[in-house]
């Protein structure tokens, strides 16, 4: 038997506990007429209660040798919300006293979302229990079970989906391994998604709530970090004064890791002024963050787009009328009646899922860039009053302050990954999708090279379609996606999702972690990784299952990421997180997670042999670097500076007739000596918008406007445009050499 005292309510509770295969959680309750049950609880005071949560107990991950065994907590209801309304922390109270959580079966619903309209992938999608709700505010525990192993660590995963897919309680986001392999407390979290997370209306009125303030999935991320600061110790046990007691909250270490859309939402959480407010919670609490292939070149939806958007959604819904328009003022703010709120209110889920297809339909029309994010968190108060997450972040503010105004030490350090085509999911996607939507025509103009060419001409002008025919030709890019399966060349559409992915993601990310190092009284120290080669493995043999339909993420993994040096968006996630022998059952993660390697260059110039990405997010939440920072770590992996984009290199290769992955790691100097990450791509669109705060439209109306002029006036325009072209000439040019024109016709680049 083991006491242990600890802080609750301003009493000292007395408890005993023993260790055991499998250790319950006992939360307890003030104010409760019931008791614990059980002798070793026979030490609480009178007045108190317990919550019991018997955890799941995991010795292996599949396929494996038996591994240190990791306890788990499935679909914990965190915080309960009423439609269009902010969440509230769920509370243990007299009425939970005496009951029992069985933590070993996840019942928690998964959001309700447009999953079938986007993602259509249930390992990434749904819930094991198959069903989307409105009562979706769950999340998912793991820890290590040796109580030894655990540390005063807590990770906080931020599932993707373009903030209208995804679920926390999805096998992709299992996060087992993280646990295993970090000796840290990871909760992996639902937010509200679509609709039902982000629907917003604007009012210009000072102090005024608007009728709709919309971040409703933002609530939800603050509603975590308030049930963990009441419960978190509990789940952690007794790591403080070297395993002797609960620790107090505030000796816990936070650290957010948001994959994707999870990404901007960590952003928003950071950055908010309302955050500290809504969460008590200092600054310096959060420690790091890991931030996973974000789109941080897609600025938050805003203004007449975000009218139309809504309009479609109300109209769908038929809370306002067909030909019905919202009211906006001067400043692009939209007024919505009492009773289009109650419509919306009292709308069945079947219409919102209507709902969530309709907005998807009109932000991509009227804007194709939203492919890749058609909902967002808006600048509107209370909860995010006129700010723009990403442009703050790359601003240095935390919490709506300069990062100067926060000592370095209690400024959070990034670590910023992502792949090299980050485009190939959208885009490739894209192609089954908008051609049913009317109105699409820009996105299909792109999808034949001599389109491809004007359209690049008609966004960017012709100094600048040049510079980008150049890294993205229209014959397609070396390196880009193959068209048609195995050993098949690049196309069009190659270049299309390389452009898109490089700007909206990869070079804004570069831009991102940049600014973070320039910002502030000597800046935020930010990493910056890429997925250079691997995830062989993403082929039909491999990628198959009976929940991956046609059509879905995976399968365009299998059709166009299968080739080792394409890296697709998150089609890494499933190995970072160990977590792809649970979705495919031909994974074999044995050699990668057979035991911690030091990440210690073996002789210079050689790659360094690694074990997976765990052992770097480990070393990274423990001591802030990547590396043991013992081990050379700014030789290695230096992080970025204001001039420097100091980028490293990890990939994941298969190895031998067993399959077993076999991970590299190149140094920064390393990929400087390959010619660094992206450093011409990202040459180009630094010099078309270095602050990435505007889709490839908004750059175009910042210039001029075409569409606005009369016929005429646009076809003597476009004369203009392909006479400063140049006219093409034929030539034996091949690949990148080329030029495509506006006719078709290939020429030498000049």
């Amino acid at each position: 038997m083991i006491r242990l005292s600890c802080l609750w309510g301003g009493l000292i509770v007395v408890l005993c506990v023993t260790r055991c295969a499998t250790e319950p959680v006992f939360i307890p309750v003030e104010d409760s007429a019931e008791r614990c049950e059980g002798g070793d609880k026979a030490d609480l005071p009178d007045g108190f209660g317990c919550v019991r949560f018997d955890p799941g107990e995991s010795t292996a991950t599949v396929g494996r040798d038996e591994g240190e065994a990791v306890e788990f907590f499935l679909g914990i209801q965190y915080a309960t919300a009423e439609r269009f309304e902010p969440a509230t922390e769920r509370v243990y109270g007299e009425d939970d006293a005496g009951t029992t959580i069985n933590g070993e079966e996840n019942q928690g619903d998964a959001c309700v979302s447009g999953c079938k309209l986007t993602i259509d992938t249930p390992d990434i999608c749904e819930a094991p229990n198959g069903v989307e709700s409105e009562e979706c505010l769950f999340l998912s525990i793991w820890r290590p079970q040796d109580e030894s192993l655990r540390t005063t660590q807590i990770i906080i995963i931020l599932h993707g989906g373009g903030f209208l897919a995804g679920t926390g309680m999805a096998d992709f986001v299992y996060a087992e391994e993280v646990a295993r392999r970090t000796g840290a407390l990871v909760a992996s979290v639902n937010y509200r998604l679509g609709v039902l997370g982000w629907l917003s209306s604007f009012t210009t009125e000072p102090n005024e709530r608007p009728e709709l303030p919309g971040n409703y999935g933002l609530t939800d991320a603050w509603a975590v970090l308030r049930w963990l600061e009441r419960y978190a110790t509990f789940f952690v046990g007794e790591v403080c004064d070297k395993g002797s007691r609960l620790c107090d909250f505030s000796e816990l270490s936070l650290n957010l890791w948001g994959f994707s859309a999870g990404a901007k939402l960590a952003a928003c959480v950071l950055t908010s002024p309302v955050t500290p407010l809504a969460t008590n919670l200092p600054l310096g609490q959060i420690e790091q963050v890991i931030l996973s292939s974000g789109s941080w070149g897609l600025p938050d939806r805003a203004g007449p787009l975000l009218t139309v958007q809504t309009e479609a959604i109300l109209k769908t819904l038929e809370c306002i009328g067909l030909f019905e328009s919202l009211k906006v003022d001067a400043n692009g703010a939209f007024v919505v009646r009492e009773e289009t709120i109650e419509c919306l209110k009292n709308a069945d889920v079947e219409k919102i899922r209507l709902g969530n297809a309709a907005g998807l339909a009109a932000i991509v029309v009227g804007d194709f860039s939203y492919l890749a994010e058609p909902y967002s968190p808006v600048g509107v108060a209370p909860f995010l009053p006129d700010t723009d997450c990403v442009q703050d972040l790359k601003e240095g503010k935390f919490y709506g302050q300069e990062a100067g105004s926060f000592p370095a030490d209690d400024r959070p350090r990034f670590l910023i990954t992502g792949g090299k085509n980050e485009g190939t999911l959208f885009i490739r996607a894209a192609l089954d999708l908008l051609p049913n939507l009317p109105g699409s025509s820009l996105i299909s103009a792109l999808l034949s090279a001599k389109s491809y060419v004007i359209a690049l001409l008609l966004l960017f002008g012709p100094e600048d379609a040049k510079c980008l025919l150049r890294e993205y030709p229209a014959n397609g890019k070396e390196g880009s996606e193959p068209a048609n399966g195995p050993g098949s060349a690049p196309d069009t559409v190659s270049s299309v999702s390389s452009a898109y992915g490089d700007y909206y993601f990869s070079c804004s990310a570069r831009a991102l972690c940049k600014a973070l190092a320039g910002s502030a009284d000597g800046g935020v120290v930010c990493y910056g990784s890429f997925y250079e080669s691997g995830w062989d493995f993403s082929t039909p043999e491999f990628m198959t299952n009976a929940k991956s339909p046609q059509g879905g993420q995976f399968d365009i993994y299998r059709s166009f990421c299968f080739e080792p040096g394409i890296t697709c968006h998150l089609e890494e996630q499933m190995w970072v997180l160990g977590n792809g022998e649970r979705i495919f059952p031909n994974f074999d993660f044995s050699e990668d997670l057979e035991e911690d390697v030091a990440l210690t260059l073996d002789e210079p110039g050689d790659p360094v042999r690694n074990q997976g990405f765990l052992p770097i997010v480990k070393n990274f939440i423990d001591t802030g670097f990547p590396f043991d920072p013992t081990d050379n770590s700014d030789g290695v992996w230096p992080p970025f500076t204001e001039d420097a984009a100091n980028y490293v290199a990890l990939s994941d290769l298969i190895d031998g007739a067993d399959n077993s992955p076999v991970s590299f790691f190149k140094t920064v100097a390393q990929v400087e000596q390959d010619g660094g990450f992206k450093i011409e791509e990202c040459a180009c669109w630094d010099e078309i918008n270095p602050d990435y705060d505007a889709t490839w439209l908004q750059i175009k109306k910042r210039r001029y406007d075409i569409f606005s002029t009369t016929d005429a006036e646009a076809e003597t325009r476009l004369l203009e445009l392909f006479a400063l072209h140049g006219p093409p000439a034929k030539s034996d040019c091949v690949g990148s050499d080329c030029i495509m024109g506006w006719d078709g016709k290939t020429s030498p680049v000049n």
